[in-house]
């Protein structure tokens, strides 16, 4: 439910249901560790990316991984969820 009120608190509008929200500020992952399977120089690499968040994902959600430009990553980058999504 989203409600506003007035200055002493009482309810001026509600909404109850058809509510989509966005997250506009990226929240801090405590975690987050970046594996490669290949360590020579100019070869091709896996990346392993294990984070963990203190808000729950869900299925449809979208997270953003930025890499240095030294990175050459593939176009289409693949990549597959380890673990529970609610």
């Amino acid at each position: 439910m989203i409600h506003s009120t007035d200055k002493d608190g009482y309810y001026l509008e509600q909404k109850l249901t058809d509510i989509t929200t966005q997250m506009l500020t990226r929240p801090n992952m405590p975690n987050f560790v970046v594996d490669m399977s290949n360590f020579t120089n100019g070869d091709s690499n896996t990346y392993n990316i294990t984070t963990s968040s203190p808000l729950p994902h869900f299925t449809g959600d979208i997270l953003q991984f930025d890499f240095p430009i030294e990175v050459r990553l593939p176009t289409p980058v693949e990549c597959v969820a380890m673990g529970v999504l609610r």
